[in-house]
């Protein structure tokens, strides 16, 4: 190696040899792919199109992977019809809103629901859950003490549409189930009762 003054220089030949030996210890190191390798393989994983954009077959796959591991933990019921009780104080099952859990899952729950009631049928609602679950709700516009997912609550009606909200959290026992919203009249009246389309549970999966 030449030098001029204190500032090392290399020959062509020494930059080629310093070269040759870099080359060598990164092939000894490390395994690379070549570009076409890269696109071979994420086209064969049906990733890719030959131009190197995301397939028409990829896409969905990765959407329906990702949906699917949010289904895990995250979930949201949607009702999509208007269901009507009338001159009945009786608690019976919405017809959708309901969340399936497994055996031994914990859940923190959110209920939002349309509601229509007289104010003499005001509202009866509570929960019916699998054997050797326990939980509590409540109202997250009311600060008062948690309601037992077995009591029933008694809310007022508004002779107009009105959008009720709770909050809750379930702890499943070793039997699997479902998670039911019930609801009637608080007085059986001759007149209708609704939860509207639109009212939805939304849950998220704790353990």
């Amino acid at each position: 190696m030449a030098k001029e003054g204190t500032k090392p220089f290399y020959t062509e030949a020494e930059v080629a040899a310093l070269i040759a030996i870099h080359t060598a210890i990164a092939a000894a190191h490390h395994t690379k792919y070549t570009d076409a390798e890269a696109l071979a393989a994420a086209i064969a994983g049906r990733l890719v199109d030959a131009a190197g954009a995301i397939a028409a077959v990829g896409a969905p796959a990765l959407i329906a992977s990702h949906a699917a591991l949010f289904g895990l933990h995250s979930k949201i019921i949607l009702k999509t019809a208007d269901e009507t009780v009338n001159n009945s104080s009786t608690l019976q099952d919405d017809n959708e809103l309901f969340l399936a859990i497994g055996a031994n899952e914990i859940w923190l729950f959110w209920l939002f629901f349309w509601g229509n009631s007289g104010t003499t049928p005001d509202f009866k609602i509570g929960w019916a859950i699998p054997s050797g679950a326990s939980g509590v709700f409540d109202s997250i516009v009311t600060a008062v003490a948690s309601t037992s997912l077995t009591a029933t609550l008694i809310i007022s009606g508004f002779a107009a549409s009105y959008l009720y909200r709770f909050y809750g959290e379930i702890k499943n026992g070793a039997t699997a189930g479902n998670l039911q919203f019930q609801w009637a009249q608080n007085t059986a009246t001759v007149s209708d009762t609704k939860v509207l389309a639109n009212s939805c549970i939304i849950a998220h999966r704790i353990v």
